[in-house]
C-alpha cells in the first residue's frame, strides 16, 4: 500500500511543478499627475454648500530618486471640481475629482515620452475632502486639509498599443494660515501628501493559479512637501476668484512651478460671516 501511496504524492508534486510557469518581466511607461498644495485659501464656507472648479499648470520636473527605476512621466496640466457641504460654521466635507493630461517632453528618466510609449490618455483623480478653518483672531484663521482618495492612471506595456489602468493611494494634509479683510484673503500653504509612480519594470512569479498577470502596476512610492502662496478675491456676494503659486518637492522629483486659478460660488442659506 506504501508504493502506490508514494507514487500518487510523486505525481501530484510533478504535475503541480509543471503547471507553475517561470517567473517573466514586462516594461511600463505611464501618466501621473503632479503633486500639488491644496486649493484652499484657510477661511470658512459662507453658506451651507460651494462648488467650483479651477485649472492649473506646471513647469517641467527634475529627478530628486532614482529616475531607471520610473517609467513615468508627469502630466502638464490639470483640471478639476469639488462640491462641498458645511457641517458647522467653521468645518466642511467635500468630493473633489481632478484629471490631469499632456505629459512633458521627457520621462522623470529622461525619455522623449512620446517615443518611449507614454499613452497620450489623462490621469483621473478622486477624493474625500476634510476642511476646518480655526479661528485665531479677527480675520485671521488657520486652515486645517485632510484628503483621502485615488487616481486611475493611463500605462502602456512592453510594445502594447493598448492603454491599461491600474489604482494608486492618494493621502494629502495641509496647514493655510490665512488673513481675510474686505473683499481679498491672503494665505500661505504649507502641505504633504504621496507620490505616486509607475514602476519602469515589472517581474512576476506566477504561481499557478492562473491569474497572477497584474496587468499593469501603478504604486504610492513615497512622499512630498509642498509650499504655496495666494490670494482670494471676492467677486460679488457669491463668487470668489483663486489664484496660487505653489511647488511640490518628493522623493521622486521636483515636481515644477505650479499656477492655479480657481473659482468658486456660495450656495444655499448663509452659515457664518466670512
Amino acid at each position: 500500500m506504501r508504493s502506490p501511496l508514494r507514487l500518487l504524492v510523486l505525481t501530484g508534486v510533478t504535475l503541480t511543478a509543471a503547471c507553475v510557469a517561470d517567473p517573466y518581466t514586462f516594461r511600463q511607461r505611464g501618466l501621473v499627475a503632479s503633486p500639488r498644495a491644496p486649493l484652499y485659501d484657510g477661511q470658512p464656507m459662507a453658506t451651507e454648500v460651494q462648488a467650483g472648479g479651477y485649472v492649473a499648470t506646471t513647469t517641467a520636473p527634475t529627478t530628486t530618486g532614482n529616475p531607471d527605476e520610473s517609467g513615468a512621466a508627469v502630466a502638464r496640466n490639470q483640471a478639476g471640481a469639488a462640491l462641498r457641504a458645511a457641517v458647522s460654521p467653521d468645518a466642511s466635507v467635500g468630493f473633489v475629482f481632478d484629471a490631469s493630461w499632456r505629459a512633458h517632453d521627457t520621462t522623470l528618466a529622461g525619455e522623449p515620452a512620446a517615443a518611449a510609449g507614454v499613452p497620450d490618455d489623462t490621469v483621473y483623480g478622486a477624493a474625500l475632502e476634510l476642511r476646518r478653518a480655526v479661528p485665531l483672531q479677527s480675520g485671521v484663521r488657520m486652515g486645517v486639509l485632510a484628503q483621502l482618495g485615488g487616481q486611475s492612471h493611463p500605462i502602456r506595456r512592453d510594445a502594447e498599443a493598448t492603454t491599461r489602468r491600474d489604482l494608486s493611494l492618494r493621502v494629502q494634509g495641509a496647514l493655510v494660515p490665512s488673513w481675510h479683510r474686505g473683499g481679498v484673503t491672503l494665505f500661505g500653504t504649507l502641505g504633504a501628501g504621496t507620490e505616486s509612480d509607475i514602476p519602469a519594470q515589472v517581474t512576476v512569479t506566477p504561481d499557478g493559479d492562473g491569474d497572477d498577470d497584474p496587468g499593469a502596476v501603478a504604486e504610492m512610492s513615497g512622499a512630498f512637501a509642498s509650499a504655496g502662496i495666494g490670494v482670494t478675491i471676492d467677486l460679488g456676494d457669491r463668487a470668489h476668484l483663486t489664484a496660487q503659486g505653489s511647488q511640490a518637492v518628493g522623493q521622486l522629483a521636483a515636481y515644477g512651478s505650479r499656477v492655479d486659478i480657481g473659482l468658486t460660488f456660495d450656495l444655499g442659506d448663509p452659515v457664518a460671516p466670512r
